[in-house]
């Protein structure tokens, strides 16, 4: 998503989307994924602790300071 928001000119969106992932990361115990419509985690199907999701959060932050 980061990427795809560089290459059409629009960071700023995924900086917003980067935002929210850093407040909601903590809190949701990096889940493996959320439900696209509610944005809400998908109960005993999402794991909890998964590190492909902090590397993806960490990768788009190092994508946005230095695209």
């Amino acid at each position: 998503f980061t990427l795809a928001c560089i290459k059409m000119g629009r960071p700023g969106l995924a900086e917003k989307a980067v935002a929210l992932v850093e407040k909601r990361i903590p809190e949701d115990k990096q889940l493996e994924y959320y439900d696209t419509r509610t944005g809400k985690f998908i109960g005993k199907q999402s794991r909890l602790y998964q590190t492909w999701t902090i590397s993806g959060y960490l990768t788009s932050k190092m994508l946005l300071e230095n695209p």
